[in-house]
């Protein structure tokens, strides 16, 4: 194959996915190329300088366009409010990954962020003891909800009083539900995590799981927040009508990855702390 045909299918491949990007955002194929915008805007970056070097006109305009479609699919992301008023409280969450075998290093991270509220997912019940053994002193109001068969084990941490503990269970996946009681007030939360859309169907269940979530969040009056392990970008078409109907914000304040920790390359943000318009966002970094 001559250099001049592997750049030209280069270029109707990146094309192809800009197009199937836009045209079938709802699409599960659609949703996995949209979840690499950031990868695919890079990866035009670096053709465009190759097409330069070359004098490449043709192809260096269709290259720049197509990172260009890349790069208005990314959201706009806004500045934390540094003057909000009231009870201060911070608020960690971490996926585990249940077959991690650093636990002191993760629970030292965990307390090193200095949270007064932390949701754990993919807690099994290795991980279980060992938090609850670690934590427990520091925070005494926990719940752990381990899953030794799956990955949907669940724990919160709170240095303040827990109330209305719960497990819903939305398409057959537990959510943790209850309050952060402050003194001023009290918050509601939902722990979750999604299921990964590594197939047709889990895609599908993961965006009826999104759908629930959103449901039982109307249902709540009061300060509210939403946390987990999403497995869908802040630009995902399900994550964008999640917003919409429940009227909650992203704390995330720019495009901090999140997974896979083991491949920078790679990373995309899938972690999520969201939060009502009666709470303000300070603060917002990635541990």
């Amino acid at each position: 194959m001559t250099l001049r045909k592997i750049e030209h299918l280069t270029i109707i491949g990146l094309l192809a996915a800009a197009l199937i990007s836009i045209l079938f955002a709802e699409s599960y194929p659609g949703t996995i190329l949209r979840s690499f915008a950031i990868q695919a805007m890079g990866f035009s970056f670096v053709l465009c300088v190759y097409f330069v070097v070359r004098k490449r006109w043709g192809p260096l305009l269709i290259t720049n366009l197509t990172g260009l479609v890349f790069f208005f699919l990314l959201p706009s992301f806004y500045p934390v409010n540094a003057n909000a008023e009231g009870s201060i409280i911070k608020i960690a969450h971490f996926n585990v990954f249940k077959f991690n075998p650093w636990r002191g290093s993760l629970i030292a991270a965990a307390k090193k962020s200095e949270a007064d509220f932390i949701s754990f997912q993919e807690i099994n019940q290795k991980w279980a003891d060992s938090i609850v053994d670690e934590l427990c002193a520091e925070y005494p109001y926990y719940e752990v909800l381990p899953d030794n068969n799956g990955t949907q084990g669940l724990a919160v941490f709170s240095k303040f009083p827990l109330g209305g503990i719960d497990t819903i269970w939305l398409q057959g996946m537990p959510n943790m539900i209850g309050q952060v009681k402050l003194s001023e007030t009290s918050i509601h939360f939902i722990a979750s995590h999604l299921k990964a859309p590594t197939t047709y169907t889990n895609y599908k269940k993961r965006n009826r799981q999104l759908t629930d979530i959103a449901d039982y969040m109307k249902t709540l009056k009061g300060p509210k927040m939403a946390l987990g392990d999403y497995n869908a970008v802040p630009w995902d078409v399900t994550v964008v009508g999640f917003k919409n109907k429940t009227g909650l914000a992203d704390s995330r304040k720019s495009l901090v990855p999140t997974y896979p920790s083991y491949f920078r390359v790679l990373q995309i943000p899938i972690d999520y702390i969201f939060h009502c318009s009666r709470i303000s966002c300070v603060e917002f970094s990635s541990i």
